[in-house]
């Protein structure tokens, strides 16, 4: 839906996704870069601490963090 520009309706599903309790770095990587996509970065921070405590190896997200400030 991000990529689609149906960013909108992107947001809805990323805030139900984000009501569950998955304790998968994968699944919150991916939601962080979901809601950096969005725009919502105090998200997509929580996610990525979430999925690199969880170990996950690929560093795109953390790198496009910081370039976001």
């Amino acid at each position: 839906l991000v990529r689609t520009s149906r960013k909108t309706e992107a947001v809805d599903y990323l805030e139900k996704a984000s009501s569950f309790s998955i304790d998968d770095p994968n699944f919150h990587y991916n939601l962080g870069l979901g809601f950096l996509d969005t725009g919502n970065l105090d998200k997509a921070l929580r996610h990525a601490k979430m999925a690199y405590a969880g170990g996950f190896p690929l560093q795109g997200l953390k790198r496009r963090l910081t370039e976001a400030g």
